[in-house]
């Protein structure tokens, strides 16, 4: 399902931070990828670690790409994530949940759990990495605060680059993820990227972090 969806709707937060802090409790090992792990990047940098609430951050919305899917990559097997999200529902009855295979909906946003390597978009070697080395990133809105398991990001900029093609949205996620490390001196560890590109045989889509990087410093 796709959607406009973001971390600055105080539903979306809520079922974000309910989920990870059910995952965790059940001793699930997880990782968020995709467009609201993105989301998620940002708002722990322009939040300051999450000490400012997020809804309360001037200028943070325009930098949001409106998502309907949360892709989270799991420590587990499709039978014991689905016996996770019917508790999840149990626990949860104020969020209307409906659960499909390999998949939930929770208030509308698509809940797509990936629990092997096949099911990863790009290159599957990211899957073991983003289990192994998650970046845990703190966000606030209002008074909650909540810690999540995100994919670095220098992986998130090497899925966008090896995928298939490299679509406008993907462009627009490195923009914004560079201009967010930039803007708060957070170094990148662009050798990792680039191994990942020479290792995907596309090495070629360097020239965009080359030209993304440029404008992001002018």
């Amino acid at each position: 399902m796709k959607g406009n969806r973001n971390i600055l709707e105080r539903r979306v937060f809520d079922i974000l931070s309910s989920l990870c802090t059910d995952l965790y409790s059940a001793g699930i090992s997880y990782c968020i990828i995709g467009g609201l792990g993105v989301q998620l990047h940002l708002a722990h940098l322009y939040g300051n670690k999450g000490e400012f609430p997020v809804n309360k951050c001037v200028g943070l919305e325009p930098l949001l790409r409106g998502t309907g899917d949360l892709d989270i990559i799991v420590q587990s097997h499709e039978n014991p994530m689905s016996t996770f999200f019917n508790q999840f529902a149990l626990q949860h009855p104020s969020f209307k949940t409906y659960n499909g295979p390999n998949y939930s909906t929770v208030e509308g946003i698509t809940i797509n759990y990936i629990d092997s390597p096949d099911r990863l978009k790009g290159p599957t070697g990211g899957y073991q990495e983003a289990l192994d080395h998650p970046q845990e990133i703190t966000v606030a809105f209002g008074n909650r605060r909540t810690s999540f398991m995100v994919q670095r990001i220098e992986y998130f900029i090497a899925a966008k680059l090896t995928g298939n093609r490299v679509l406008e949205k993907d462009w627009w996620d490195i923009e914004v993820l560079l201009r967010a490390t930039h803007d708060h001196n957070l170094p990148l560890d662009y050798g990792i990227i680039r191994q990942i590109l020479e290792t995907s045989g596309k090495i070629e889509r360097g020239r965009i972090l080359d030209n993304l990087q440029e404008k992001v410093k002018c």
